[in-house]
């Protein structure tokens, strides 16, 4: 029997890449079309920028994008088709983009080009082969998986301890849902991924070659304009020890150009689409709810205790829905999974932060705290956002807070835990990689199932 096991010699990135390719292919074409959290706005915007148009319009208090006749009726209309009845469509009343974008249709979708990279190349490969437009948001949908797996494969390959947490994480259901969407959460949670993996990879070299801080530097500049709350995240590259540089000036010199390329492109991107603010778009796109910012601002600067006492109970109560809904409350969070199911991916979460690999390096204090404080720092800023924009005046609790914002933030958790959990258990290697494939892939195996007799 062990013979056999030692024959399972594969990477943990090269089987990640197969059942994340696997699963998500399932993803894609079960899950029906604007199944996921704001896919219909995410994909106008999409559309908008496969046609070549990357800033955003304007008409009155609405946001949106200018499409032709097609694009815009498949927009507005084409939701809940599934991917078998889209073939019937395809070339019928939702058939290719042709003629003049003059149709408007409202997104809430402010995000740069750049988180829509893929997803508008596979409307652009689309075009070219003459598919009608409900295939073309599959094949969107298929470009966006493609990437997620891409920037995934290499976090894993480059993290030098925390391989099977990243693994466990990229294969979440709510992970992969997200992958094979057309959102732009996808882009952001596997970049997030990519930059704590480097920034692992940096802790033992002794100094930082040019090219590595103009990859870091980049990154920054790049994540910042996919999300801006999460390009605080970046910010973890400026506890890098001052020996790693040529001299002093060098050292501030590169502080500097991180803490400036975040700011710079967070508010360049904002100033150059003259954008509303977050709660200026929720109110122009959900005009009934009965939140109302100003109000909420001057009662948080009347009694900030209020607030914590209101934030810390949230969380309390609300805390259940928060792991669920980030492990996976799937379709428009309608889709519960069984509860064992969310109690088991717990149990693997917690198992594989433990399961540091042998290479794994001791991590400076300040390292464990900063990174600690960056998570507290951004469901803390999720939390004020939400309880501005989604929160009635006088509630006791936060809402519109859903556990898929803090996806990206669990890539932080094995530096804050580094020292303070369990080094290593004990387990033959091979039977541990073993364990771990298979309880991952019954566990995706069950959420794929269900998926299937949900929509089906």
């Amino acid at each position: 029997m062990l013979s056999r096991f030692k024959q399972f010699n594969y990477s943990i990135e090269s089987i990640f890449l197969v059942i994340a390719l696997l699963a998500g292919t399932f993803f894609v074409f079960i899950t029906p079309i604007y199944y996921v959290p704001d896919e219909q706005w995410h994909y106008a915007r999409v559309l908008q920028i496969a046609n070549g148009n990357l800033g955003l319009e304007k008409r009155g208090n609405t946001l949106g994008a200018s499409l032709d006749k097609s694009q815009a009726s498949f927009a507005v209309e084409g939701g809940n088709l599934t991917a078998l009845s889209s073939l019937s469509y395809n070339l019928g009343k939702y058939g290719r983009s042709s003629g003049p974008k003059n149709v408007f249709v409202k997104t809430g979708a402010t995000y740069s080009p750049i988180a829509y990279v893929p997803q508008a190349i596979g409307v652009v490969i689309a075009k070219v082969f003459g598919l009608g437009q409900a295939l073309t948001f599959y094949v969107s949908r298929f470009a966006s998986l493609l990437m997620y797996i891409f920037l995934m494969y290499f976090a894993i390959k480059i993290a030098p301890f925390a391989k099977w947490f990243y693994f466990t994480v990229g294969l979440l259901p709510m992970s992969l849902s997200l992958a094979s969407s057309v959102s732009a959460d996808q882009l952001v949670l596997a970049s997030i991924a990519l930059a704590v993996a480097y920034y692992l990879t940096l802790f033992d070299k002794q100094k930082l070659s040019m090219s590595e801080a103009t990859i870091i530097i980049g990154s920054a500049m790049v994540i910042s304009l996919m999300k801006a709350p999460y390009s605080i995240v970046l910010l973890m590259f400026a506890l890098l020890p001052q020996r790693m540089f040529k001299d002093r000036k060098a050292y501030f010199a590169f502080l500097l150009s991180l803490v400036a390329s975040i700011l710079v492109f967070n508010f360049g991107w904002n100033y150059f689409v003259g954008t509303y603010s977050g709660a200026e778009v929720t109110r122009a796109m959900f005009p009934t709810l009965p939140a109302n910012p100003g109000q909420q601002i001057s009662s948080i600067v009347a009694s900030p205790a209020v607030f914590l006492i209101k934030f810390v109970y949230s969380f309390f109560i609300q805390g259940s829905y928060y792991l669920s809904s980030m492990i996976g409350i799937l379709g428009q969070g309608n889709l519960v999974l069984n509860s064992l199911v969310y109690f088991l991916y717990t149990i693997l979460l917690t198992l594989t932060l433990l399961l540091d690999s042998a290479e794994q390096k001791s991590i400076y204090w300040y390292h464990r705290l900063f990174s600690g404080g960056l998570i507290i720092s951004l469901i803390g800023f999720i939390s004020i956002v939400m309880y501005l924009t989604w929160t009635a005046v006088g509630a006791t609790l936060v809402r519109g807070v859903q556990g898929r914002y803090f996806l990206p933030l669990l890539f932080l958790v094995p530096i804050a835990t580094n020292g303070i959990l369990i080094k290593k258990i004990e387990m033959h290697k091979v039977r541990l990689k073993v364990f771990l494939v298979i309880v991952n892939s019954i566990l995706l195996a069950d959420v794929l199932i269900s998926l299937y007799h949900y929509y089906n």
